[in-house]
C-alpha cells in the first residue's frame, strides 16, 4: 500500500514538473505581410485565416513588430537573439549577391536549451535557408543545436517537387511541403514524452505563386494555368496563405486531441513583408519586401497560450523579431545567463512582461539592416514610439512621423526640421550611431560611416579601388594631393580586407600610393567586400567592392 503510494506521488510529482514546463511552437511565414492579415485591418482584400484569426482572438497581437527586409536574416536573428551586423547575416543566403551561411560558432536558442537543465526536446521543421557549402550544407541546421531537422534547407523550391532533407539525409520529395511539413511536425511531436519546442517554417506563401490542393483553400475558381498565376497572381497568393492556415488548424487539432493545447505557448510571425507583385495598398510596390520600409519590415505577430494574461488584446509594444529569441527561451524557463558564453551580445528582450499584462513595452526603439543588395536598398532604419530614420549606404536619410505618417508618403528632411521633430531625429542618429559604433564591431562600423573620417567625400574622391567588381587583383590607387596631411609616414599605412559578417580575410603593410593585393583564393561566394585603409595619423577610411 505504501508503495503504490509512493509511485503514485511520484508520478503526480513528475506529470506536474511537466506541466509546469510548457511546450513552445514557433510558426514562421514566408513573405506574408500585415496587409494580408484580416486581423490588422490593414489592407483592402485579405486572405481568410480562420485559424491564426482564433490564436489572435486569444492572444496577444502586436502591431509593431520589425523583422529584417528579406528572410535569412530574419531566422538568423530569431536564431541568435542578435542583429545582423553581429551575427553576420544580413541578406539572402545564396542570393544574387552570394550571401554566405551563418557561422557554427554562434551561440543560437537550440543551443541554450541543450545547455541549460531544461527537459525540453527541440526541432526544426521546414525551410532553412541559413546554410551554405562552407558551414556543414546539410547538417547546418543539427549543427546549429537543432536535435531533430526535417525540411529545405535553400530558398528556391517547387511546392510539389522539392528536395526534403531530414538530419542530414536528403531524398527528393512530391507532397505539398505545408502537408509535409505539418506531417512531420506532428510525427516528431508524437514521439515526446516531456515538454519541447518546435521552430516550423513554412514556405508559404513565397513564391512561386501556385494553386494548393483543393482541400486546402477555398478558391474554386482559379485554373492554376501558368498564364492565370501569371495575369493575376493575388488570388494564387491568398489561397497559399489560407492553405497554411488550414495546415496550422490541423495541427492545433492535434495538439488539442492529445491534452498538449493548453500546455504549448504559441507564436506565430511572418518572416519580412509581402513582396511587391501582390502587396496591397496602401503599401507601394516598391516598398515591400527587400527594403526598410513598413511594407518590406513591419510583420504580423501573434502570440498565445498559457502565458498570456487577459487575452484577445492588441499590443502597440515596439518589437524586434530577434526578441523571439529571448522570449521563447522565458517561455521554456531558461536563464540566458546561465547558458550564454561570456562576451556574448544579446540583442533581443524578452516580452514577457507584455504577455503578462505586466508591462506595456520592453523597448524604447527597435533596428533592421540590410547589406548586400545595392547601394539604393542597403543601409539601417531605426524608430522609436512615433518616428522613424533610415539611412542609405548611399547617403541618403529619410525620416517619417509614423503617428500621422505611417505609410512614410512625407520624408520631414526634405524641409528644416525643428522642434519635436528634430529632436526626435537627434536621438534617433545618435541611438543609431551608439549601436553601430558598438566595439564588437569595429570593422562593420567603417561600413556605415567611412571610419573616423569627417569628411568622407574627399576619401571617396581620393581612394580608387579598380576593377570594381573585382576579378582576382584587386589595385588601389591613393590620390595624396587632398589627403597630404595623413600620408606623411606612408610606410606606417595599412589595410584590412573584411565581408559583410565583419570578418577579416586579409590584412597588410604597404608604403606606396599605388599597390595591387591578389584576391584569387580569399573571396568566396560572397559578392560584397571592404577594404579599410587606416592612416598613420590614425585616421580611417573604407570603400566598398564586390566580387565579380
Amino acid at each position: 500500500m505504501k508503495k503504490s503510494i509512493f509511485i503514485s506521488c511520484l508520478l503526480w510529482a513528475t506529470f506536474s514538473l511537466y506541466a509546469q514546463e510548457h511546450n513552445v511552437l514557433l510558426i514562421i511565414a514566408d513573405d506574408l505581410g500585415v496587409d494580408y492579415m484580416s486581423t490588422y485591418n490593414e489592407g483592402s482584400d485579405p486572405a481568410p485565416t480562420p485559424n491564426i484569426d482564433r490564436l489572435a482572438s486569444a492572444g496577444v497581437q502586436f502591431k509593431n513588430t520589425w523583422s529584417n527586409p528579406v528572410c535569412s536574416p530574419t531566422r538568423a536573428g530569431i536564431l541568435t537573439g542578435q542583429y545582423g551586423f553581429r551575427n553576420g547575416i544580413q541578406y539572402v543566403v545564396g542570393g544574387r549577391n552570394g550571401g554566405v551561411g551563418i557561422s557554427t560558432d554562434k551561440f543560437t536558442l537550440p543551443k541554450a536549451i541543450r545547455d541549460s537543465n531544461s527537459n525540453h526536446t527541440n526541432s526544426c521543421i521546414g525551410k532553412w535557408h541559413l546554410s551554405d557549402e562552407n558551414n556543414g550544407n546539410e547538417d547546418n541546421p543539427n549543427i546549429m543545436g537543432f536535435d531533430y531537422y526535417s525540411g529545405l534547407l535553400l530558398g528556391a523550391f517547387d511546392y510539389f517537387n522539392w528536395s526534403k532533407t531530414t538530419n542530414g539525409n536528403t531524398i527528393e520529395v512530391s507532397n505539398y511541403s505545408t502537408t509535409e511539413n505539418v506531417d512531420d511536425a506532428i510525427g516528431w511531436i508524437n514521439q515526446q514524452t516531456g515538454p519541447w519546442f518546435q521552430w516550423l517554417a513554412f514556405m508559404n506563401p513565397h513564391t512561386p505563386f501556385h494553386l494548393p490542393p483543393n482541400d486546402l483553400h477555398s478558391f474554386d475558381n482559379l485554373s492554376g494555368s501558368r498564364r492565370d498565376i501569371r495575369r493575376n497572381p493575388i488570388p494564387y497568393f491568398k489561397a497559399s496563405i489560407e492553405a497554411m492556415d488550414t495546415e496550422v488548424g490541423r495541427l492545433i487539432q492535434y495538439l488539442k486531441s492529445t491534452g498538449q493545447y493548453e500546455n504549448t505557448n504559441i507564436i506565430f510571425v511572418g518572416d519580412n513583408g509581402t513582396t511587391g507583385q501582390v502587396v496591397q495598398a496602401p503599401f507601394d510596390s516598391t516598398r515591400a519586401k527587400g527594403t526598410l520600409y513598413e511594407g518590406g519590415v513591419n510583420v504580423p505577430m501573434i502570440i498565445t497560450g498559457p502565458a498570456v494574461i487577459n487575452g484577445g488584446r492588441n499590443s502597440n509594444a515596439l518589437v524586434n523579431i530577434n526578441d523571439l529569441f529571448s522570449t521563447s527561451l522565458e517561455l521554456m524557463n531558461i536563464d540566458l545567463s546561465q547558458t550564454a558564453p561570456s562576451q556574448t551580445n544579446i540583442d533581443a528582450k524578452s516580452l514577457l512582461p507584455i504577455l503578462k499584462s505586466e508591462q506595456a513595452s520592453v523597448r524604447d526603439w527597435v533596428f533592421t539592416e540590410i547589406a548586400g543588395a545595392n547601394d539604393d536598398v542597403d543601409g539601417t532604419a531605426i524608430r522609436n514610439s512615433s518616428y522613424k530614420l533610415i539611412t542609405f549606404d548611399s547617403g541618403i536619410e529619410e525620416f517619417y512621423n509614423l503617428n500621422t505618417d505611417p505609410f512614410e508618403n512625407n520624408n520631414l528632411l526634405r524641409q528644416n526640421i525643428s522642434g519635436n521633430d528634430l529632436s526626435n531625429y537627434n536621438e534617433l542618429k545618435s541611438q543609431l550611431a551608439s549601436l553601430i559604433n558598438s566595439e564588437t564591431q569595429n570593422n562593420l562600423n567603417s561600413t556605415r560611416q567611412f571610419g573616423l573620417d569627417e569628411q568622407p567625400d574627399i576619401a571617396s574622391e581620393s581612394i580608387s579601388i579598380y576593377p570594381n567588381p573585382v576579378d582576382d587583383q584587386l589595385n588601389i590607387s591613393i590620390s595624396p594631393d587632398n589627403l597630404a596631411p595623413l600620408f606623411e609616414e606612408k610606410s606606417k599605412m595599412t589595410f584590412k580586407i573584411f565581408d559583410i559578417s565583419g570578418h577579416t580575410l586579409k590584412e597588410g603593410i604597404f608604403s606606396s600610393n599605388v599597390f595591387s593585393i591578389n584576391t584569387e583564393k580569399i573571396l568566396k561566394r560572397s559578392k560584397l567586400y571592404f577594404i579599410e585603409i587606416n592612416t598613420a595619423s590614425g585616421r580611417r577610411f573604407v570603400k566598398r567592392f564586390y566580387k565579380k
